[in-house]
C-alpha cells in the first residue's frame, strides 16, 4: 500500500499555501487570497509556476520551494496529522501490509514529520524529494518489494496522484480531503473514491 503524504496523511495545507504565497511574491505573480481558493486551483509544484509564466527550471522552482516551506515552519506554521492516520496505519501493519510513503515534499521533513506524528515505525519506506512525475517511485517501488501491481495500491488526493498510479499500473484510491475535490478527482477514473483513510482498514 503506496500513500502519498501531503493532504492524505497530514494535513500540511496551512504551510504550504504560506509557501506558496511567498512564492508568488518572489516571482512577482498575483496569489489566490484564500487556502481554499487555492487549493482548488492548484496541481502541484512546479507545474503551478510553469503556468503563470515562471521560467525557472522544475529544479529551481523546487530548490526555492524547500527553502520557504522550511522557512515558514520555523516561524511555527505547522502541519498537523488528519486523525485517522494513525489507527489507520496500525491496522494495515497488523494484516502484514508492506507501506511505503511516496511523496514530492523533501524526505528530510517527512521524515521528521512522521517520527513527530509517531508513524515512522509503520512504514517500510519513507520516499520523499520525487520532483517529477511519481510513476517511476511507484513501479521501482512494487517491483523492489516483489509484489505484483495488480496487488498494489497508490492512496493520494491529487489528479496527479490519480494520473501516476494509471500509468505505473497500480490501482490509484482518491481522498477527497486534501487538496483536490471529488468534482475534480472523478473525471480521472480511481479505482475507489474515499472521503478519508477509514476504509482502508476493511478494503485492503
Amino acid at each position: 500500500i503506496l500513500f502519498d503524504w501531503s493532504g492524505t496523511i497530514s494535513d500540511d495545507r496551512p504551510p504550504v499555501y504560506e509557501s506558496h504565497v511567498r512564492m508568488c511574491q518572489y516571482y512577482g505573480i498575483p496569489a489566490e487570497k484564500t487556502l481554499e481558493e487555492w487549493s482548488a486551483n492548484s496541481y502541484g509544484i512546479p507545474r503551478d509556476y510553469h503556468k503563470r509564466g515562471v521560467t525557472d527550471s522544475t529544479e529551481e522552482i523546487w530548490d526555492l520551494y524547500k527553502k520557504i516551506f522550511l522557512e515558514v515552519l520555523a516561524q511555527g506554521i505547522r502541519p498537523t496529522i488528519f486523525p485517522d492516520s494513525l489507527e489507520v496505519l496500525k491496522n494495515l501493519k497488523a494484516k502484514g501490509k508492506k507501506l511505503v510513503v511516496i511523496s514530492s515534499h523533501p524526505k528530510k521533513h517527512l521524515k521528521e514529520e512522521a517520527d513527530v506524528y509517531g508513524l515512522s515505525a509503520y512504514f517500510d519506506e519513507i520516499i520523499g524529494s520525487i520532483p517529477t512525475n511519481k510513476a517511476t517511485e511507484i513501479t521501482a517501488t512494487y517491483k523492489r518489494f516483489g509484489i505484483h501491481p495488480d496487488h498494489t495500491v497508490y492512496i493520494g488526493d491529487m489528479i496527479s496522484d490519480v494520473l501516476a498510479a494509471h500509468e505505473a499500473g497500480v490501482r490509484p484510491i482518491a481522498v477527497t480531503r486534501g487538496y483536490h475535490s471529488a468534482e475534480k478527482l472523478i473525471p480521472h477514473k480511481p479505482f475507489k473514491l474515499w472521503a478519508n483513510l477509514l476504509p482502508a482498514k476493511d478494503e485492503l
